[in-house]
């Protein structure tokens, strides 16, 4: 980055000036956002006080840093990873490269795993969930942070992970309501009936088409954690006969799901004993996102 030494230039208007054509000529969609929270998490002020601090002059320190990020930047590191945490439900969570970022959209699976558990909670007794991926935590902290009486378990088979996980329930508090297991999902299947909910974000990409994603998602973000097989239904066809094991009568399953795969997944549940149809929940511009379904009160 090719910052002005005269230290008159050296300010937020000028800084961010700079980051922002550094961006746009390395063909990143978001320039003007990313070099204003990258800028505002080296100065710790909001993005909203930038604007009006734009004659303010950086320190040495402060400039060295804003260097840094936008060389990583340019390197199309993501900005989550850069400054070491993103927002998700209006929780500040740590994350690295062992976790996925948490994605907005992410936010619908929450949404439709609290609808279940308000359901289940109508006679205030403790409800119980199952999250597999937990990766940084976020929907496992999302749904502690909206109920009273559920105790979930979280998975993982990252140990990576887990430690990422753990550090956010810590901070905000959920140490004693989330419990964190790492291994294949396969040991679960003892816990026969236990669960009211089971909830997770898989990996659903095709295999490939992972070389075909922007490069902050291929070159950084964990494999583990997008690889679906070759069609990105391997977890899908895995364990949804599996986990519906593990969901108690009249519990949910509720999971996310990528572009053109409702039908094929939908047809997964088709041999499981459901009290109805199971539900395709679009997001917020009408992409099919969640799948969900509720086991019949009548089943074993």
């Amino acid at each position: 980055m090719n910052v002005p030494r005269d230290t008159n230039l050296r300010t937020v208007g000028t800084l961010l000036y700079t980051a922002i054509r550094q961006f746009e000529r390395c063909g990143i969609d978001t320039p003007r956002l990313d070099a204003e929270v990258l800028l505002a998490d080296v100065l710790q002020k909001p993005r909203t006080l930038l604007y009006s601090n734009l004659e303010h002059r950086v320190t040495d320190t402060e400039l060295h840093r804003f260097e840094a990020y936008i060389n990583r930047r340019m390197q199309r590191e993501p900005v989550a990873y850069i400054i070491g945490h993103k927002e998700f439900w209006s929780l500040s969570l740590f994350v690295d490269q062992n976790v996925l970022i948490p994605r907005p959209e992410t936010e619908l699976l929450v949404e439709t795993a609290l609808g279940c558990l308000r359901a289940a909670d109508h006679d205030g007794r403790q409800t119980h969930v199952l999250e597999l991926g937990t990766g940084s935590g976020a929907i496992a902290i999302a749904l502690a942070q909206e109920t009273n009486h559920a105790v979930i378990t979280a998975t993982d088979r990252s140990l990576a992970a887990l430690r990422v996980a753990q550090k956010n329930i810590n901070t905000h508090g959920y140490q004693h309501r989330i419990h964190l297991v790492c291994g294949d999902w396969a040991h679960m299947i003892a816990c026969r009936g236990m669960f009211d909910l089971i909830v997770a974000n898989p990996p659903y990409i095709p295999s490939c088409t992972l070389q075909n994603l922007a490069p902050e998602i291929k070159n950084f973000e964990p494999p583990l954690a997008l690889d679906g097989g070759p069609d990105g239904l391997a977890f899908y066809r895995r364990w949804v006969p599996l986990l519906w094991d593990l969901v108690r009568a009249g519990g949910w399953v509720a999971f996310e799901i990528g572009e053109g795969q409702a039908q094929e997944i939908t047809a997964l549940f088709s041999t499981l004993n459901t009290s109805s149809p199971v539900e395709i929940i679009r997001d917020y511009v009408h992409f099919p996102r969640i799948i969900l379904g509720q086991k019949s009160m009548n089943a074993s």
